[in-house]
């Protein structure tokens, strides 16, 4: 074989993309987003069941009022999925997961004007 051959391996690297958040004398911490294996799946899975739900909730949500908050909440909901499954660190991993907990509260408690949605979001939270 030539030493000059590159291997291509699924599991050879990682990839990520930091940046400093706080800067103190003493203390650093840092924000970003970590790539790997595990993570590019779960990126890929939850972008499938996402797409899914948003293209399915075009024609349940078709005709309701409140058809673009339905939307609102649940992008807010998406986008801290896939944070949190980009996430490089203890600290925003646990901010991430209390975002997708308010989006689950909004959404479990969508239709507000009925009378057990909001009863079964405050239990959920």
């Amino acid at each position: 074989m030539s030493a000059n051959r590159v291997s291509w391996s699924w599991s050879s690297a990682d990839y990520g993309l930091s940046w400093d958040w706080i800067l103190l004398e003493d203390f650093k911490l840092t924000a970003g987003l970590f790539l790997d294996n595990l993570s590019v799946i779960t990126l890929a899975m939850v972008t499938v069941v996402a797409s899914c739900i948003f293209f399915f909730s075009q024609g349940y949500m078709h005709g309701d009022r409140y058809y673009s908050r339905f939307f609102a909440y649940l992008a807010y909901f998406c986008f801290a999925m896939l944070g949190l499954v980009v996430s490089d660190n203890l600290l925003f991993l646990f901010i991430l997961w209390e975002l997708v907990g308010v989006g689950s509260y909004l959404l479990i408690g969508f239709f507000f004007y009925e009378e057990d949605p909001p009863r079964c979001a405050l239990k959920a939270f």
